[in-house]
């Protein structure tokens, strides 16, 4: 999600306490939860690509930076977005078109999102500059059959990555899959990212439970 650069110590308290709501609402959890939940786990490292994506298209004006958007969306298989909504209007047309258009205009890598949605805060937080999506649940609807983390692999201070690592990937590939219904693919996944990083722990999590009901 996103914030933005108060100029003055009440857009600034404002700006936190939305980032605040965001991550209370957040469904991406920590792992030891994520395990706990005995539940497919889809990792969210690859959310830094997605806000630097989406960050290359929003073209607020200038005088709209200490402003607070807030889209919610979807991304289909073909990587685009769906069901793109403002959620927090800053009360700027301008404003809130450029953060629509940012996302509208966006190819995104597939995340499945079933009675979940990404939420996105246009903006900046003092001193911490953009913030960075969450998953939120859909009012009314059940919980979303997997669980989401956010592993550190992604983000080592220093170093920039064009895209996810290649356990992320096949852990991801795998979750699509599996959702699917497709237990021997999402299998095959699980394991390909399990052999190449066997620390990682969402692979080897996933793979356990294809092979339990598989056994059923």
């Amino acid at each position: 999600m996103k914030c933005l650069t108060a100029v003055a110590l009440i857009c600034c308290a404002n700006a936190s306490t939305v980032f605040a709501q965001a991550y209370r609402s957040d469904l991406i959890i920590d792992m030891k939860s994520a395990l706990a939940s005995k539940k497919p786990i889809y990792d969210c490292a690859c959310f830094n690509k997605l806000t630097r994506l989406i960050k290359r298209n929003w073209m607020p004006p200038k005088s709209h930076l200490n402003s607070i958007v807030v889209v919610s969306f979807k991304i289909n298989e073909a990587g685009e977005t769906t069901d793109v909504r403002l959620e927090r209007s800053s009360g700027m047309t301008l404003s809130d078109t450029a953060a629509i258009k940012a996302i509208q205009n966006t190819k995104l890598d597939y995340v499945p999102l079933e009675h979940a949605k990404i939420s996105f805060n246009f903006g900046y937080v003092l001193n911490s500059g953009i913030i960075g999506p969450s998953v939120v649940q859909i009012p009314d609807e059940a919980a979303p059959p997997v669980v989401y983390v956010r592993t550190m692999y992604e983000s080592i201070p220093g170093v920039f990555r064009g895209g996810c690592l290649e356990m992320t990937v096949l852990n991801n590939q795998g979750i699509v899959e599996l959702l699917k219904g497709h237990m021997a693919q999402a299998a095959d996944l699980f394991e390909q990212s399990s052999h190449g990083a066997p620390d990682y722990e969402p692979a080897a999590h996933n793979l356990a439970i294809v092979r339990q009901q598989g056994s059923k």
